[in-house]
């Protein structure tokens, strides 16, 4: 948005908000209104011990043992 010629720029930061602001209503409708973050339902994002190498190397590490155990 660019400001206009003969506009202050306490105007232009008026009409920059309400415009801010029509933009998040309409990003806020087409997400499907007001509801739960799309995040609430990862609580373990960006956890290290959840992190996709960890939960990798668990997973090997129990077929490992699984492979170990049925030998004996």
């Amino acid at each position: 948005m660019q400001r206009n010629e003969n506009e202050s720029f306490s105007d232009y930061k008026a009409r920059r908000a309400i415009a801010n602001e029509a933009v998040k209503q309409i990003n806020t409708q087409a997400k499907g209104g007001d509801g739960v973050s799309a995040r609430y339902n990862r609580p373990n994002k960006g956890v290290v011990a959840y992190s996709y190498g960890n939960l990798l190397r668990d997973h090997f590490a129990k077929k490992a043992l699984e492979r170990l155990k049925a030998k004996k």
